[in-house]
């Protein structure tokens, strides 16, 4: 059954007691195509991979309240809305006034570079002590056609030991609209002192895209 938003709202109507999904699937495949599900279902249990959910009435929740993020269990959160200077670990950024979701600024890819600076660094403890889940959201804007990835990418020891990639165009249905994305990805734990934590975009088309209020969140 494909996921758009007719047969999502079908499933509801069944005679169900639980709801079983992937996590890895269910930001990209359910939530984004019908973001009303989050009022429907209640989490009962989550083990990092799969998430068991009840029925539910106008629950009140956004996405970080059903994954279960509050302030005890964030380990690591960095956040970019372009109007003050960012940290070195951000890379260098190009910013515009051309567009801006909140604010003046908003960050822009440019069609000089297929590959954009992004976050990265070595100083994330938490990794080597076990897994953990890793919640992105911004807003984007296309004037055209696109063909962008935002990767998320791990080095140990000199060899690569995560990839999570998606593709910005599955998501931007319209052009000229501020769009919210968000991607929920499990990192593995770390068996190294020797590492390098990447977030960065694949602009493969090499075309023009914007974004504003950028960051992800490890808890």
């Amino acid at each position: 059954m494909e996921t758009c938003p007719e047969n999502l709202k079908e499933a509801l109507e069944w005679d169900y007691d639980y709801i079983v999904m992937q996590n890895a699937y269910f930001v990209s495949e359910i939530y984004t195509p019908y973001p009303e599900i989050l009022s429907k279902m209640e989490k009962v249990s989550d083990n990092g991979k799969i998430t068991v959910c009840k029925r539910a009435e106008n629950k009140q929740q956004g996405i970080a309240d059903f994954f279960g993020m509050n302030e005890d269990n964030v380990l690591f959160e960095r956040h970019i809305d372009f109007e003050s200077p960012s940290d070195d670990h951000w890379g260098s950024l190009q910013t515009t006034d051309r567009y801006a979701f909140s604010g003046r600024f908003s960050g822009v890819l440019t069609s000089d570079y297929e590959y954009s600076p992004g976050y990265k660094t070595n100083q994330l403890p938490d990794l080597q002590s076990g897994s953990h889940s890793l919640l992105f959201s911004s807003r984007f804007l296309r004037e055209s056609e696109i063909k962008s990835h935002v990767v998320v990418s791990i080095e140990a020891d000199g060899r690569n030991v995560f990839c999570h990639s998606f593709a910005l165009q599955d998501r931007l249905k319209r052009e000229g609209e501020w769009t919210q994305v968000v991607e929920w990805m499990r990192l593995p734990q770390i068996h190294s002192d020797d590492y390098e934590f990447v977030l960065y975009f694949w602009n493969k088309g090499k075309w023009e895209l914007y974004y504003d209020d950028f960051g992800f969140c490890i808890y």
